[in-house]
Order: structure tokens, then C-alpha cells, then sequence
């Protein structure tokens, strides 16, 4: 901003991983790095497409037990 170049927020506000808190004060310091974008009507929202690949990873990072039967199964050691 300070150089005159122009640019565009986007975040990954998917509902299912965000709370709606998190979302309203990502928008609020959004608005405090730039007042004039209006992120409340102009962020660019995105979700996550939920492939298996993707939710396993998301439940391997939060839960080791898991992680560590995943990681059996992808080498074959069951």
C-alpha cells in the first residue's frame, strides 16, 4: 500500500475449521490495514475442498495416535 500497488485480501474462512469470532476479527484488523476495502463486503472467502487426502492430514496434525496408524498403513506395516 505504501508503494501505490494495489491488492486484494483473501482467507480461508471455511465455517468447519473457522469460528465466526476468528472471522469477525480477521475482517476487523483487515480494516485497520486498510479502511477503504470494506473486507466486510469485499474479503475473499474461501473453503476447503475436503479431500480424503486433505482430512486425514488435518486429523493426523491434531490427533498422534492417529498419525502414527496412518503412517503404518501408507509403509504396509498395519
Amino acid at each position: 500500500m505504501d508503494e501505490g500497488i494495489h491488492a486484494r485480501a483473501a482467507a480461508m474462512t471455511d465455517r468447519r475449521i473457522m469460528p465466526e469470532e476468528e472471522r469477525r476479527l480477521l475482517i476487523q484488523m483487515l480494516g485497520e490495514i486498510d479502511p477503504e476495502a470494506r473486507y466486510s463486503e469485499t474479503l475473499e472467502e474461501e473453503v476447503i475442498d475436503a479431500y480424503d487426502t486433505s482430512v486425514k492430514r488435518l486429523k493426523a496434525f491434531a490427533d498422534k495416535e492417529y498419525a502414527e496408524r496412518l503412517e503404518n498403513e501408507i509403509l504396509g506395516l498395519k
